[in-house]
């Protein structure tokens, strides 16, 4: 009997997917942090940035030294639940030739 043909992996690019919490698999076959975390990243600047301006006056010093403790504090704290959240979530490949590539491997 031959085995039914694997199906694609979801891709992300043009087929961007909804699903947050897969890791990205890259071309050396590392998962990267996956979508939530970046998202996560980002939010964590942006809100760091005006709360510590807010804080500071517009003093500039200040306004660095502020965003670096709070978004040193809140990146670990959601890096860690978003971990928790996405374990056991199966890879997202990056490019088609990591699915070529794979079933080139199997065969």
């Amino acid at each position: 009997m031959s085995s039914p043909s694997p199906q694609p992996p979801k891709k992300i690019g043009v087929y961007m997917t909804l699903d947050l919490l897969s890791p990205i698999k890259n071309i050396d076959g590392i998962n990267t942090p996956n979508k939530a975390s970046r998202i996560w990243f980002l939010l964590v600047l942006v809100i760091s940035f005006f709360l510590a301006l807010k804080i500071s006056n517009g003093d500039f010093v200040m306004v660095s030294i502020c965003t670096f403790i709070f978004s040193t504090l809140l990146l670990n704290l959601g890096w860690i639940l978003i971990i928790n959240f996405s374990n056991n979530k199966t890879p997202i490949l990056l490019t088609d030739l990591l699915y070529k590539k794979e079933i080139l491997e199997q065969e």
